[in-house]
């Protein structure tokens, strides 16, 4: 989406990617009305008890900050956020699993009710990354004009002022609302980097601006943009990309092409595992950026293996037998076998299906227990 200078322009647009995302929002948010008197939703700030007045109606977040005993007494508890019925943690976790960033599925699911699919994922990260934009000069006229040493001041003015550039800022028609909605939930990254580069500048850092990109992820935009150099590892942002292979062929080091276009994909790591991978490239002497991380054999890694097995008294096993460990643990905690697929890179889920569907038959039992559960 590009900002225009005449009036009739593109940002205002009601397009049938949000008209279809419209209809979806009704779909997954339409609450019946006799729900508010038979909850008695009044307005106000306390009831009669101390307790927080029901002023509405939602099934979009909700925090559980403490407990109420059988003799009425409130005990504070350890806080948990929940999005849609979701623990928050849960959804971090499961985000880190099927392999997508964690930002723009909690957004997803927080607007339409439901975590949405690879394809709808898709389109959904195309459409924030269309808005990703910001009026022409409105960095030079706006943010670095006598920016104050509040930044959270500097984007709020940001904010009221792109209200200026809006020919439907009083429309408050649903599909126009969602299209303010997605705009701001893609800018406000955006405003906050820069607002954050004027105030450096002002304090005597040099001075640079850098656009996003629409192929990167909110949270690579935001590295990216907060670098000079414009440069962030996937360690940064907690993924790690697979986009060639080495080989050795001939004793000479050859770097390849991934075997297939499903073979080419972005990873999110756990957090335990990006801190041990931090302090290894710590204790390096000096890596350059084109060094492999880990600059051994083949034979060497099978010789350590081996090792380190006769030291357990486990199996030995081959270093590709490793993936075939990943993708059984996946299995045994519950994870989709389409998301198991993604994670391994493989073509088709079929390929998956044939080579761990024999890990699948007790999970089928439990389902099948859980269906005749239900009919007792």
């Amino acid at each position: 989406m590009i900002w225009q200078e005449n009036r009739e322009n593109a940002y205002c647009e009601i397009t049938p990617a949000i008209m279809a995302l419209k209809e979806q929002w009704e779909e997954e948010n339409y609450i019946d009305p006799q729900l508010y008197a038979d909850y008695k939703v009044k307005r106000g700030l306390r009831d009669e008890d101390g307790r927080g007045v029901l002023t509405g109606l939602t099934r979009v977040a909700e925090i559980q900050s403490y407990t109420v005993t059988a003799d009425e007494h409130i005990l504070p508890a350890d806080g948990v956020l929940y999005y849609r019925g979701i623990d928050c943690r849960e959804l971090v976790r499961g985000s880190e699993a099927r392999g997508r960033f964690a930002f723009e599925e909690a957004a997803y699911l927080l607007l339409f009710g439901e975590l949405p699919s690879r394809a709808q994922l898709e389109d959904f990260c195309g459409q924030l990354a269309s808005y990703r934009t910001l009026p022409t000069n409105f960095f030079r006229d706006i943010i670095m004009k006598a920016p104050p040493k509040d930044l959270m001041n500097t984007m709020q003015r940001a904010i009221l002022t792109l209200y200026c550039y809006d020919d439907k800022a009083n429309d408050v028609g649903l599909e126009n609302v969602l299209r303010q909605s997605l705009q701001l939930l893609s800018n406000m990254p955006v405003l906050a980097i820069y607002a954050y580069q004027a105030w450096r500048y002002y304090e005597g850092a040099s001075l640079f601006i850098h656009v996003p990109q629409p192929e990167l992820s909110a949270a690579e935009n935001f590295l990216y943009m907060l670098r000079e150099d414009r440069s962030y590892t996937d360690l940064e942002a907690r993924t790690l990309t697979v986009n060639r292979s080495w080989q050795s062929i001939g004793g000479e080091e050859v770097v390849t092409e991934p075997k297939t276009p499903r073979s080419r994909r972005v990873i999110p790591l756990p957090e335990k595992l990006c801190d041990e991978l931090r302090d290894y490239i710590a204790a390096l002497y000096e890596p350059q950026p084109n060094d492999r991380l880990f600059p051994y054999t083949k034979n060497y890694f099978h010789t350590q293996m081996q090792k380190a097995c006769d030291a357990s008294g486990i199996e030995k096993i081959r270093l590709h037998d490793l993936r075939h460990s990943h993708a059984a643990l996946l299995i045994k905690l519950g994870t989709p076998i389409l998301l198991v697929s993604e994670r391994l890179g493989h073509e088709s889920v079929e390929t998956t299906l044939r080579t761990y569907g024999h890990l699948y038959p007790s999970a089928s039992a439990e389902a099948v227990q859980k269906l005749d559960d239900l009919m007792r």
